[in-house]
Order: structure tokens, then C-alpha cells, then sequence
């Protein structure tokens, strides 16, 4: 443990998005971000959320607590500015998972309800889509789609297309 640069303190969640390799390090207040193909560490994004669910896609880095989620650009001209941050008390409980498909993220609160993050013009928004009660957590795979776990073990897919659709349910894909 270590405040210096590239030393972790308190690392605990990774996430992999195309080259970048980006690495809570939640006792240095920062989000690490290694670059996998020439093995060196970029410039870190200040951070202060703990214990973060991540997630990328390309242009944006997702950060979320249980209490809020921040949305950072990673763009060279602006890298590191937060371009959308959500408080808890605005998406009606707290976070137990975050995912991205494309150029779209997805929030999911201990509450079931569903937000879905997208992009208008330089401006970044976010609203409910659905609420799926008993859903304990949530990715995406690399062909678009959704899956959510609910509190009894079973899993169900989503394609975006549902998973924005009040009232969908999915296709249960695994029972318990």
C-alpha cells in the first residue's frame, strides 16, 4: 500500500475494456487505468466513490458505490472530468450493479429498478426504464446482451430492446 504513483492501496474491483485495464484503488481516492498493450500506467482518474462497480466503453468510464455513480470521460480533451453524477436518492435505493452495452450503461438499485445512462449532443442523461423486483445484480455480454440475477438463483436474459421495455421479463435462461 502506497500513495505513490502506481502503487495500489485498497484495490478491489477491476474491469477490462479493450486495451485499458481500469483498477479501483479505493485507499489512493483513484481509479487506475493500465494500458495492456504497451504495459504502462495512464494518467488516473480521481475518484473518491468506494468500493465501485466499473464499467467502459471506450470513450467513458462508469463509476458506482452503493450511495452513487459518476460518469468520467476519457476522451483526451477532457480525460478525467466527471460528465454525470447520480446521488442515491435519486434512483430510489442503492446500486448493487453497473453495465454498459455499446455507447449505453445500466444501473440496477437493490429496489429492482432499472436506469439505463445514454448520450444526447455533449450532454449525458439517465432515466428509469423498468423495475424488475428480487434482482440482485447485473452484465452484458459482447453481442448486446442483458442478464440479470434474481434473488433465488435464477438468471434471465434481456436484449436492450427489452431490458428498456417496462414490464419485460426476459427469457429465463438458468433456474435454481
Amino acid at each position: 500500500a502506497s500513495s505513490s504513483s502506481h502503487r495500489l492501496d485498497g484495490a478491489n474491483e477491476l474491469y477490462l475494456s479493450k486495451n485499458k485495464l481500469f483498477i479501483a484503488d479505493d485507499g489512493n481516492d483513484r481509479i487506475s487505468v493500465y494500458n495492456t498493450t504497451n504495459g504502462t500506467f495512464e494518467k488516473a482518474i480521481t475518484s473518491t466513490l468506494p468500493s465501485p462497480f466499473l464499467s467502459s466503453y471506450g470513450e467513458t468510464l462508469l463509476v458506482s458505490s452503493a450511495q452513487e455513480a459518476a460518469l468520467y470521460s476519457l476522451k483526451a480533451k477532457g480525460y478525467g472530468e466527471a460528465l454525470l453524477s447520480i446521488p442515491t436518492e435519486e434512483i430510489n435505493g442503492n446500486v448493487v450493479g453497473a453495465t454498459c452495452v455499446y455507447d449505453r450503461y445500466y444501473l440496477l438499485t437493490d429496489g429492482g429498478y432499472c436506469y439505463t445512462l445514454t448520450q444526447t449532443g455533449d450532454a449525458w442523461g439517465y432515466v428509469k426504464t423498468q423495475t424488475l423486483p428480487y434482482a440482485t445484480a447485473i452484465t452484458a455480454d459482447v453481442y448486446g446482451d442483458l442478464y440479470v440475477l434474481y434473488d433465488d438463483g435464477d438468471i434471465h436474459q434481456f436484449t436492450e430492446r427489452e431490458f428498456t421495455t417496462p414490464n419485460a421479463s426476459g427469457t429465463k435462461i438458468l433456474e435454481l
